[in-house]
């Protein structure tokens, strides 16, 4: 999990990502599987191959996200394990059979 400020952004955002290191071969065995992945933990996914690098992700985003507002980390920490419980759910399987 972590803060992004994305290229042309106002603001910040919070992502829970499962980050896919080798992305050229995994995701898309992960991406023929879509639907029923977002179907399992409804959350609103992006799916980012991320383009010239070899590394993929799959995120969830809380958008806008202030790190530097103390009195939000209490809702971001929430968020957070949440989502981070609901991507583990349903990528526990898929992931386990990758070839």
């Amino acid at each position: 999990m972590n803060f992004s400020y994305p290229a042309g952004a106002t603001n910040y955002r919070l992502r829970a990502e499962v980050y896919l290191p080798d992305g050229s071969s995994h995701y898309p065995q992960l991406l023929e599987q879509r639907e029923a992945i977002e179907a399992s933990c409804d959350l609103e996914l992006y799916w980012e191959e991320l383009e010239g690098a070899y590394a993929s992700r799959i995120a969830a985003y809380l958008d806008p996200a202030d790190p530097s507002d103390s009195d939000s980390w209490p809702r971001y920490r929430q968020w957070g394990i949440e989502t981070l419980g609901k991507l583990r759910i349903a990528f526990d399987t898929p992931i386990k059979n990758l070839s």
